[in-house]
């Protein structure tokens, strides 16, 4: 007599939140939202979905290891990147933003789960208050384009194991399922627009002089180290071009915010010691304490 078959497990069900909509919570009250999160609900809106009636995009393990928990973007002051396309041919400074996963045990976010289907809530105050206190910006997922979550989580198959498992993507991954195949790209369009807009509303401070220096002396660096390459070396010649273009755009760019040319040494350093000392780098006349002879 054949042993009894076990069921297929059914994939865990989604809790829907008491009310059908939430207020937009701010950068530094992310608590609940945590917890909506835990029950697969963002902003008050479901947004688990299958694709394709039953059919996941299938993704390598390495692929969504670090997407099992939702996440904030969190931005250094320092992190920034430019940016020089056929739409900003004069070049821009974008914020450099990492993602901070909400998982419990780690990066100081208390909470998780107990048992299957038990969620608890996600506590996220001490790991708030740490980014606080290091001048990292959090950004709320709530701060997606249009006043929507930049979140969304749906079911994905691992290979080669082919487990599904729920992942957490953003509106701008595009993920298309096409004859069982899966293609994954990025808008990197509408993320550049979405990060212009944070900087316009001063969600992200704009980079001070530091960031703009530490650019001109990477690019200076980068021409001294081409210049000891062979002069008619072609790939070397497009390099060299390339930096030099930037490091005009970057040193006209500082002139027109500090009236300073990043070029001019003493005239850098001059307006350095001013900013820490706040007096000018001259040496005084030192000739009333002399000593008498």
């Amino acid at each position: 007599m054949p042993a009894p078959t076990k069921p297929p497990k059914a994939p865990p069900e989604t809790a829907t939140p008491a009310t059908s909509a939430a207020a937009s919570p701010s950068p530094v009250d992310a608590g609940s939202m945590a917890e909506m999160y835990a029950h697969g609900v963002v902003n008050g809106e479901e947004v688990d979905f299958n694709v394709n009636a039953g059919t996941f995009p299938a993704f390598d393990k390495s692929d969504v290891s670090g997407r099992v928990f939702p996440f904030f973007f969190t931005h250094h002051p320092k992190a920034w990147e430019w940016v020089r396309t056929k739409g900003t041919p004069a070049g821009e400074f974008l914020p450099r933003l990492k993602q901070f996963a909400l998982m419990p045990g780690a990066n100081r976010v208390r909470g998780g789960y107990r048992g299957r289907n038990r969620p608890t809530e996600i506590q996220t105050n001490l790991a708030l208050a740490w980014l606080a206190g290091a001048g990292i910006t959090v950004i709320n997922p709530a701060q997606g384009p249009g006043g929507r979550s930049f979140l969304r989580k749906m079911q994905v198959l691992v290979m080669p194991t082919k487990k599904v498992v729920y992942a957490h993507f953003t509106v701008w991954d595009i993920i298309v399922l096409r004859d069982s195949v899966t293609r994954w790209e990025f808008d990197v369009v509408g993320y550049r627009a979405w990060l212009r807009t944070l900087m316009q509303h001063r969600v992200i401070a704009p980079p001070d002089a530091s960031v703009l220096i530490d650019e001109i002396g990477l690019m200076q660096h980068r021409l001294d180290r081409y210049a000891k390459f062979p002069a008619d070396n072609e790939l070397i010649k497009r390099k060299t071009k390339k930096a030099t273009e930037t490091l005009d755009l970057l040193a006209a760019k500082y002139r027109t915010l500090y009236g300073v040319d990043p070029l001019d040494t003493d005239a850098l350093d001059e307006m350095r010691h001013r900013a820490v000392r706040g007096e000018p780098a001259e040496l005084p006349d030192q000739a009333a304490e002399e000593p008498i002879a």
